[in-house]
């Protein structure tokens, strides 16, 4: 009987030692993924960095001279301001405003004279337009209201 005793013992304590080596090994692979995951965090970061850095440059906006013989109107107390940026390696203009306005908005191609003509309200949110390529252009902003603003850049 003592024999028989001791071969249980053991065949329970083999059994288990099998069970620990094998939950083991599962927390070997995920402790090793996961420090795979936590080394690759620092190269993905600087190849976002260096792929996405984008030039952006503020577009001024002129306002077109108006007659002022013709405007005999007290000045708005709350004055219209628009904002235009030019995002270079996305190609696009974005448009924002500090009042919700419809507006025609006419952009040129002064290059090749391609030209783009979009209706659209714009507000505090920015509105996105795309641009064709690389070269000279003239982006023309009539308000609901008629006024003009308009501004040149280089793509």
């Amino acid at each position: 009987m003592p024999l028989f005793e001791f071969l249980e013992d053991y065949r329970y304590t083999f059994a288990q030692t099998k069970i620990i080596q094998a939950s083991m090994r599962k927390v070997y692979l995920l402790v090793l993924f996961m420090m795979c995951i936590a080394a690759s965090f620092p190269v993905y970061a600087k190849m976002l960095s260096t792929t996405c850095v984008e030039v952006i440059t503020p577009v001024t906006m002129h306002k077109t001279n108006e007659d002022s013989s013709l405007n005999h109107k007290v000045p708005k107390r709350d004055p219209f301001e628009l904002s235009c940026y030019l995002v270079g390696n996305a190609n696009t203009i974005f448009l924002s405003a500090n009042k919700v306005v419809s507006v025609e908005v006419e952009i040129e191609n002064l290059t090749t004279g391609d030209y783009a003509s979009y209706y659209d309200q714009i507000s505090t949110t920015t509105l996105l337009l795309p641009l064709s390529g690389t070269s000279y252009y003239r982006i023309s902003v009539t308000l609901s209201d008629g006024v003009n603003f308009y501004g040149e850049f280089d793509l």
